[in-house]
């Protein structure tokens, strides 16, 4: 019987030397994890370690070091995977199960994800992380199990998502450039700052920004393009502006007690302005309402023929006459230099007078345009 044991304990100690001498990594790794755990795999002796936390501050060195150890296997580990401390997931009294159920688990450390949305990505609601995510280590960032297009085109069809028109032009662009994978204030999840990435340029030429927009709100007044409206607004005409603004304060205003049934946007941008009331400054915007406003001068004023009102006028956010921008000569001497003006002897004689009492600021018959029947 003894010599029956030792013979077996011969025959396992033969198999050791052969498993540590004539297999393959891949082979030794699947006999030893039989008999023990903790077994590190192969692929983890060429794999450079990148924390998932710090993976982008350190991504050009990764980058260096693979040039000088190629083929080298870039490969980010879960800190706690990485650091050995199994127990923080893994309950080593229970045959090292986990510690809790997800999304409980994943919660202990990423406390940030338990901020609720207003709507929320499938796997975050049913609290199925590794959905998305691999719970020990990937070959991507943020230990993603798939990369690009292709993590979300495992459960969303690629068809759907191609033949909806705002996608068509994407190529190979990352589903996260405008979606925010864990959830949103819209049903698609879009990015608050996604708008900018396609509407470039928007916001440059505004001098004062509509409340939403400078906080990056744009879902406050559009959708993320689920709607047939114009625009994509979330409601159409006055409806929409007066879901924040109050009706009843904006109808006391004097300027708009004669604009029953016209639209906000007649006369307002809804984005941004030369002045914090967002006035449109054209002359063909003001002549929507000033009908009568002479435009066949044979000589016109700069600012008129360059259809900037706003030059002079405030937009009717100003108490003064006409709604000037300032008080009697100011008015001109903003873009006209007193100092040359008078030197002229005609104004010499006049200094006490209004520019207009001589001069029409919108235009004239002749280059200096005068009041004719003065």
């Amino acid at each position: 019987m003894r010599t029956f044991k030792w013979r077996h304990i011969c025959i396992l100690l033969t198999t050791i030397v052969f498993v540590f001498l004539g297999c393959s990594p891949e082979i030794r790794y699947k006999l030893l994890t039989t008999f023990f755990d903790g077994v590190p795999e192969p692929e983890e002796e060429k794999s450079i370690v990148v924390k998932d936390t710090v993976a982008q501050s350190i991504d050009s060195v990764v980058l260096s070091a693979s040039t000088y150890l190629s083929p080298v296997q870039r490969m980010t580990f879960h800190p706690p995977y990485a650091e050995k401390q199994c127990t923080k997931c893994h309950d080593r009294n229970n045959f090292f199960r986990f510690v809790d159920d997800q999304p409980g688990l994943c919660l202990q450390c990423h406390e940030e994800m338990s901020h609720k949305r207003s709507f929320e990505h499938g796997p975050v609601v049913s609290g199925n992380c590794t959905s998305c995510h691999e719970p020990h280590k990937s070959q991507e960032h943020s230990l993603l199990v798939n990369t690009g297009q292709q993590l979300c085109l495992d459960c969303h069809s690629g068809v759907l998502v191609h033949s909806n028109p705002i996608h068509q032009n994407i190529g190979n662009k990352d589903c996260t450039a405008c979606h925010n994978a864990h959830g949103g204030e819209g049903k698609f999840f879009v990015n608050s700052d996604g708008c900018t990435d396609c509407h470039k340029g928007l916001l440059d030429s505004f001098a004062s920004l509509h409340g939403p927009v400078e906080m990056g709100l744009c879902n406050v007044c559009h959708t993320s393009h689920d709607t047939k409206k114009e625009k994509l607004l979330v409601r159409t005409g006055r409806d929409l502006c007066y879901s924040c603004h109050n009706e009843h304060w904006v109808a006391t205003k004097t300027v708009h007690k004669n604009n029953e049934g016209k639209n906000c946007i007649g006369c307002h941008n809804p984005h941004g302005g030369g002045n914090k009331y967002l006035v449109h400054n054209t002359t063909e915007d003001c002549n929507t309402c000033h009908l009568d406003f002479k435009t066949d001068y044979t000589f016109m004023h700069g600012p008129v023929a360059g259809g900037h009102c706003g030059a002079c006028h405030s937009g009717h956010n100003s108490e003064r006459g006409n709604a000037l921008k300032f008080e009697g000569k100011e008015v001109c001497y903003n873009c006209h230099n007193p100092t040359s003006l008078q030197k002229s002897k005609v104004h010499i004689e006049n200094t006490a007078k209004n520019c207009t009492e001589c001069h029409n600021p919108h235009g004239g018959e002749d280059r200096f345009i005068l009041n004719m029947s003065e």
